[in-house]
Formats: C-alpha cells, structure tokens, sequence
C-alpha cells in the first residue's frame, strides 16, 4: 500500500487486496481507463462457455446468446521449476530480477563473461520465478534483492548503473521518487539509507520481505529451492571477475 501512495503500483479497483500477481505493466492513463469498467463478475474463475450463460467456479452468469468472449487471462509466461542457470556447458536462462525478463537475459550473459566458475556464477544468478500469487511477488522481491546485493558485492554496480536494460539505470519521475525518498527517510529506513546508501535499505528490506514470508509460510504453499543456490538477505561471498571482464559488456 505505501508503494501505491508513492505511484510505484496500483490497483484498478482500491477496496480490493489483490491475492494474485503476474507482472502486469500499465501507466498511469491506462490503469485510469481500466477503472472505467464498472461491471466486474467476482466469482472465481471461468469453467465453461455456452450460448446464453457463462459457468464459474462460485456460479454463473446469464448473458446475451449473441454475446462476443474476448480472452484476456492467459499467462504469458508460465511458471516452471526454477534449474540452476549455469550447468557446465549448458545455460538455462530465467529471470533473475522479480518481472524483468529481458534484463535478466543481458545480466546472465554479462556474468557468463566473468572469469569464474559455475558455483560462483549461480551465486549471482539465483532464478526468481514468475509470480501467480501476492505471496510469490513478496518471494520474488527477497530473492531479488538478494540478487541485487550479491552483484553489488562481486563488482557489478558500474555495469548494472550503464545498463539499459536495468530499469533501475533510468532517473524515475521527479516527483514521484522524491516521494518515495521522504517516506524512506520518514521510515525505520531512513537510518539504514543514511548509513549504507541503497544498499542498507535493500538489505533491511530483504529482511523485511523473509520475515513476512516466514509469518505467511505453509505446506500448501512452499518456495521453490534451486540445488546449489541459497536464498538469503545476507549477500554471498562471490568472486570477482577481471576488469577486463566487466567492462568488456555495456547498455544492453
């Protein structure tokens, strides 16, 4: 909720907590004329389509026989069992940043540059799957971040801060991050900002997002674990890559 004051998410409608997540990306005009559309049907998910009716999980809903179905609730990416990304000769791409498909790509082949052997590679590439539910885009994010200050540690910073493809190489909107920015200083954040830069507000938040999930955490629904990787708030001890190595590879 503190991300959609500050303009980073939204919901289209505001008295619902979403319970799932796939990354869906609008700007602020859409996600206005998405809230134009009044007549919503909440009952679960669609099981059959006929003439004249439409059966859901928790009902159904009589419409006009002539009625036109547009179907918009496929998932682009489905989700799999996260591997290792670096298995000798074999690289098995995945996203390694919460939603960021394609940077992931450009990071993965930057690190597969580095002079250094798979463990340590895995080490900066821990899979992050496509989220279904609110629970996993909590779970992306730790293991994102945890990421983030993995590359941090090994050296990645001054390519991660060319990269075009890093939407965290772009300068946000002026007011909105100035927003976010006193909400951090306002915050139990604003100490850890003020003492370590982003990386201390990373770090508090990871930890943050680890006990949120430990609290959240059941049978029915338990995280993904990679052979090999960990996932902590705390970043691995990686090795670095030659000067040579890092700088061989820019923007995108």
């Amino acid at each position: 909720l503190e991300w959609e004051k500050s303009g980073l998410v939204g919901r289209i409608d505001q008295s619902v907590i979403p319970t799932m997540n796939h990354c869906a990306t609008v700007d602020a005009g859409e996600l206005e004329k998405l809230r134009r559309v009044t007549s919503v049907v909440r009952m679960g998910h669609v099981l059959r389509v006929e003439p004249g009716q439409v059966t859901l999980q928790e009902g159904s809903l009589s419409v006009p026989g002539a009625a036109l179905y547009v179907d918009c609730s496929s998932n682009g990416l489905r989700p799999r069992p996260p591997v290792k990304v670096f298995d000798g000769s074999k690289i098995t791409l995945q996203s390694v940043l919460l939603c960021q498909q394609v940077f992931s790509a450009a990071l993965i082949a930057h690190i597969e540059i580095r002079r250094i052997d798979d463990d340590a590679k895995n080490a900066l590439c821990t899979p992050v799957p496509h989220p279904e539910t609110s629970q996993d885009f909590l779970r992306g994010q730790m293991v994102g971040l945890q990421n983030m200050l993995s590359w941090e540690r090994a050296g990645v910073g001054p390519w991660l801060r060319k990269a075009r493809l890093n939407q965290q190489a772009h300068t946000p909107d002026f007011k909105v991050g100035m927003r976010f920015v006193w909400r951090v200083l306002r915050s139990d954040y604003g100490g850890a900002l003020l003492r370590r830069g982003q990386t201390g507000v990373q770090e508090k938040y990871c930890k943050f997002l680890e006990r949120l999930l430990d609290q959240q955490s059941s049978p029915e629904a338990p995280h993904p674990e990679v052979p090999g990787v960990s996932a902590s708030c705390r970043p691995a001890e990686t090795a670095r890559g030659s000067p040579i190595a890092w700088r061989s590879v820019r923007g995108g």
